[in-house]
């Protein structure tokens, strides 16, 4: 009669075992749902900040380059604007007032 009160008390708890694996086992797989998903997100946000990065290196190069031909524009009409006054001296003509 022990014995089978034993094997009876053992079969119980192995069911109640069962049901707290299964249980733990399905709470599980949601966590793991949960943290696939945030996973995604942050690459998609890695993405995203990658894009802008790249965005902002690009602006960056086109603000140099604009520096570079407003720099250059400015010494061609420093250029010009001498030429100007070389030739109006020659020819009389006085730029000054």
């Amino acid at each position: 009669m022990d014995d089978q009160n034993t094997k009876e008390n053992n079969q119980i708890r192995n069911s109640e075992y069962k049901e707290l694996v299964d249980f733990l086992g399905v709470k599980f797989e949601k966590l793991d749902w949960k943290f696939d998903n945030i996973d995604k997100k942050f690459d998609e946000v890695n993405a995203r900040i990658d894009t802008l990065a790249n965005r902002m290196a690009r602006m960056d190069d086109k603000i140099d380059d604009y520096h570079a031909e407003q720099i250059g524009m400015r010494r061609d009409i420093d250029r010009h604007e001498k030429w100007h006054f070389k030739v109006a001296a020659k020819v009389g003509v006085d730029l000054n007032h």
